[in-house]
């Protein structure tokens, strides 16, 4: 049997690991454009922050494609499938498979305005980004991030440590607008604040200035602010482009409860993904490290014959930045029509959202013992009626 996976991340790792252990004898393959092992996305802010070492990124030990017989091809970004034929074709080779993954992944959105290509001017998805950005930043006192995400505050945070001055640019009134209400964002903004980060709410990019690297931003409000260095992290989009008709999985790509794709021994797993999110009661991609590895194993299941259904997932985040811990699941933002419970106590904040007795979302700030708790609730479909006894501090 010819396994053959694309993408070299949690959910395609995972689920080569689990192919091995399944089926011993198993020819498994993975496609990967990038020229490294496996390693933790998460971790690359930590990489520039130097909390970190490069080896520490690295989430298997080097020899282990080579130990489970798995063959791991890199560089070779895929360009089209024939789901007939059931071959993958690449840049370089084409590769046939009997059982197809697609657990490409997502890759970053980019800017298109002018002077959006100078040197300088950086995403961070990649280990490759990160060294990228590590190298320009030896030389740099200012950097400017784009963006009020999660990917763009942790970029943010590294930089910090790494003793650069930094502004981050906020299109949104608050940042983290996708993942926290208001007062979260407010505590965790207050926190960065304190440690020398600059943040500009609803703000936005004009242009970028510099002739053989960017120099400046010049902002739609007319400021203009000093850049040695830019980090973009406006969102991600699904690896979909080798797909036919890949503009219709924009927002991801459909799978059903075994992970099954529209085509024939094709599955799918991770980032790529539109699987049922059991807080919002319908199909969402949850672009989660660990909701990708979990994925990845039960599609290697299903790949061998089994019939093992998922069950689903819920968005989580969680961030820590100079000790102070956030941390939000399920329901957090949109929650008209649903019971909304809040408590603060200083720097502690609560956030419960609530449909009828059955949690489907909360958000911890501060002290975030009991967040586990919160999860299996949402998780399970419990219910509660009042403050649970072990958030204690509220």
């Amino acid at each position: 049997m010819k396994y053959l996976i694309i993408g070299n991340s949690a959910a395609g790792v995972f689920a080569a690991e689990n192919l091995r252990k399944l089926d011993p004898t198993g020819e498994i393959t993975i496609l990967t454009d990038e020229p490294y092992e496996v390693y933790g996305r998460c971790l690359t802010s930590y990489f520039i922050a130097g909390d970190i070492g490069e080896e520490q990124i690295y989430i298997r030990p080097r020899d282990f494609y080579e130990k489970n017989r798995i063959k791991l091809k890199r560089q070779e970004k895929v360009i089209k499938i024939d789901f007939g034929e059931k071959k993958v074709f690449t840049a370089k080779n084409f590769y046939p498979y009997d059982r197809l993954l697609i657990a490409s992944g997502a890759k970053a959105k980019k800017l298109s305005l002018p002077g959006s290509n100078l040197p300088g001017i950086f995403n961070l998805r990649t280990l490759e980004d990160a060294k990228s950005i590590i190298d320009c930043s030896q030389k740099a006192e200012q950097a400017v991030i784009i963006g009020g995400g999660l990917v763009s505050l942790k970029g943010a945070y590294g930089l910090l440590k790494r003793g650069i001055k930094v502004t981050v640019v906020v299109a949104s009134p608050q940042i983290l607008s996708q993942v926290l209400d208001e007062t979260a964002a407010e505590l965790v903004q207050q926190n960065l604040e304190k440690k020398g980060m600059k943040i500009l709410l609803e703000e936005d990019v004009l242009e970028f200035l510099g002739e053989d690297k960017v120099l400046e931003v010049k902002l739609l409000s007319g400021k203009t602010l000093k850049a040695d260095l830019v980090l973009v992290g406006k969102g991600v989009t699904p690896n979909v482009e080798f797909l036919p008709e890949a503009e219709k999985f924009a927002e991801g790509l459909p799978v059903d409860q075994y992970l099954r794709t529209p085509w024939e021994d094709v599955w799918a797993a991770g980032d790529v993904a539109k699987t049922y999110d059991i807080a919002y009661g319908k199909p969402r991609v949850n672009a989660l490290w660990p909701i990708a590895a979990e994925q990845g194993k039960i599609a290697a299941m299903n790949m061998v014959g089994q019939n093992y259904v998922y069950q689903g997932s819920i968005s989580m985040n969680s961030l820590e930045f100079f000790g102070f811990s956030t941390i939000a699941a399920g329901i957090t933002r949109r929650d008209e029509g649903y019971t909304v419970i809040k408590k603060r106590q200083g720097a502690n904040y609560l956030k419960l959202v609530m449909d009828g007795a059955k949690l489907k979302g909360y958000i911890l700030s501060g002290e975030v013992r009991g967040a586990g708790r919160l999860t299996q609730l949402i998780l399970s479909g419990g219910k509660i009626n009042k403050l649970p006894s072990f958030l204690k501090i509220f």
